[in-house]
């Protein structure tokens, strides 16, 4: 007179469902190692019964059909009982736990990190944008290129606007140690700042030695620094954990950036063609060619690789530190987004080229795309 329970368990989780109310047995009755038997069938679930236990009565008839939908049913809600309590917290859920709602808009300003020397000329004398990154990739010629640095530091300082060194996006050993050496990172004045882009970097403006097991702590009051988007800040927790200025992560969708809400001053980079890897293997190298590293004519050529679908994919040689970065074969590109753009917290909007002639970044930076393929990468999809 009772309906049948089935119950299911995999260590501590478990679940139960009902069945039907058996009938009493005309002829054949129900036995419990017949009922064993079905109960050990897992179908296109992913778990296994191997000792099903059965209590029942004697004079009973149950049906076989109603035992194998117990089963389903269980094993159904057991797998569904497991996901929820191993389910990760997604980014919306967390950055609401820490940051809670976003807080009015910031009127932004625009920045540009440019690629070469030619193409930082064309933006600091074609525009009035705010801040300039200008990557240093040349430790052979520190000295000189810390000269450069300084002479457009003035230049730009003396028109209200900003120059910021972007330091490589791999520190090796030897890099370090030229950039300490150099003095270059208490130089700052004229210049503005330093775009970090690992944690390495972080360590040449300690004052003081810094536990391996924390994270370094910019201790001089001379240094201003803001993090690259390859420091992947992902909610106000991270922010907060460095305590610097920082670049959204680009893997970041618009409703985790919308939900954001730092206490550190941040940009989001609104165009760009995103580094995919970086390489220590040279391209160049690696296809049958002599190494160039010592060759000036050769240094700041772009090289590239296709794929099987014919993608083209751009390649900067750091020859210094024998590194190839591989850039997307298609360029990021979220400027259409203006409504969504308004609701996310941000100080900085900025732009960064590449392979662009400078002709092509005046006009982009004038509003005016050319006609090439685009994509919103994350900004609409996210990474989950």
């Amino acid at each position: 007179g009772s309906p049948m329970i089935l119950t299911a368990s995999c260590g501590e989780t478990g679940v139960s469902v009902n069945g039907q109310i058996p009938e009493p047995a005309q002829s054949a009755e129900a036995d419990a190692l017949n009922i064993a038997k079905h109960l050990k069938k897992s179908g296109d679930s992913p778990f296994v019964s191997n000792n099903p236990e059965v209590s029942t009565e004697k004079g009973l008839f149950i049906r076989v059909s109603d035992i194998n939908n117990m089963r389903r049913d269980v094993y159904s809600l057991l797998y569904d009982a497991i996901i929820d309590k191993e389910k990760r917290i997604c980014p919306s859920e967390m950055i609401i736990k820490y940051c809670g709602t976003p807080d009015d808009n910031t009127k932004h300003y625009t920045s540009v990190l440019v690629g070469n020397k030619e193409q930082f000329t064309a933006v600091a004398t074609g525009t009035t944008v705010k801040r300039i990154y200008l990557p240093f990739n040349d430790i052979r010629n520190i000295i000189e290129e810390l000269g450069f640095f300084k002479e457009w530091g003035k230049k730009l300082a003396c028109e209200g606007r900003e120059l910021f060194i972007a330091l490589p996006y791999i520190c090796r050993s030897e890099t370090f140690k030229a950039l300490k050496a150099s003095g270059m990172i208490n130089c700052l004045s004229p210049i503005c700042g330093f775009l970090v882009r690992n944690k390495e970097e972080l360590m040449l403006f300690c004052d003081n030695d810094t536990s391996e097991e924390a994270l370094p702590k910019v201790t001089s009051s001379k240094s201003r620094i803001i993090l690259d988007h390859t420091m992947q800040i992902f909610n106000k927790l991270s922010s907060d954990i460095y305590g610097h200025d920082f670049t959204y992560s680009t893997e970041l969708n618009m409703n985790d950036l919308k939900l954001f809400n730092p206490t550190q001053n941040a940009e989001l980079i609104v165009y760009s063609r995103v580094p995919l890897m970086l390489s220590a293997h040279c391209v160049y190298k690696n296809s049958g060619k002599k190494c160039t590293r010592f060759d000036t004519a050769n240094k700041g050529k772009m090289l590239s690789i296709t794929d099987e679908k014919g993608h083209s994919f751009p390649v900067e040689r750091q020859c210094d530190t024998c590194t190839n970065i591989i850039y997307n074969s298609d360029i990021m590109n979220i400027t259409g987004y203006a409504d969504e753009l308004e609701e996310i917290k941000h100080v900085g909007r900025r732009y960064e080229f590449m392979t662009e002639s400078t002709d092509e970044i005046l006009q982009i930076l004038s509003g005016r795309l050319p006609r090439k393929k685009y994509t919103s990468g994350h900004f609409r999809r996210g990474v989950l």
